[in-house]
């Protein structure tokens, strides 16, 4: 299937998770991430994840949809990341901290997802790092707002 035929949806995350990938650890970043994936729904174990991670979920929730002219929909979608890694042994933070400015970096870089989209917002992040003693975890979320033809979804 050529690009052209692919969802203006897909494309979008396909975008944020090549950004994500660019996380190496030069600068202007801390931290290199060792996988990033999308998964269907966020896992209850994270031992088989070579961490550092990002877990990117579509939130399945509701998309906002603005009808224009009949046809042109101004679309919303949330979109989940779940940072996830091992606590740096003497670390009280830090580097944590760090991972969460390093994924708004890579995800704020681009706020049109390489054209396809027309803004990314980040409406919300929090650390749970206190829940899982020797695990850091996070979770932020976006909000992308991106434009189709509501005949083709294009």
């Amino acid at each position: 299937m050529d690009v052209a035929d692919e969802s203006k949806r897909e494309l979008i995350l396909q975008n944020l998770k090549s950004a994500l990938e660019g996380i190496d650890g030069d600068d202007p970043y801390w931290t290199e991430i060792k996988t990033v994936r999308r998964v269907p729904a966020v896992p209850t174990d994270f031992e088989g994840e070579e961490k550092p991670a990002l877990l990117i979920i579509a939130t399945g929730g509701s998309e906002d949809i603005e009808n224009h002219h009949g046809y042109h929909d101004r679309r919303t979608m949330k979109v989940g990341i779940v940072g996830v890694m091992d606590r740096p042994a003497d670390d009280e933070g830090a580097a944590l901290n760090r991972l969460m400015q390093d994924v708004g970096i890579a995800a704020m870089a681009d706020q049109t997802r390489g054209g396809y989209a027309s803004a990314t917002f980040k409406t919300f992040q929090v650390d749970h790092s206190n829940l899982f003693g020797d695990l850091c975890l996070f979770e932020t979320e976006l909000a992308i707002r991106y434009h189709v033809d509501g005949r083709t979804e294009q």
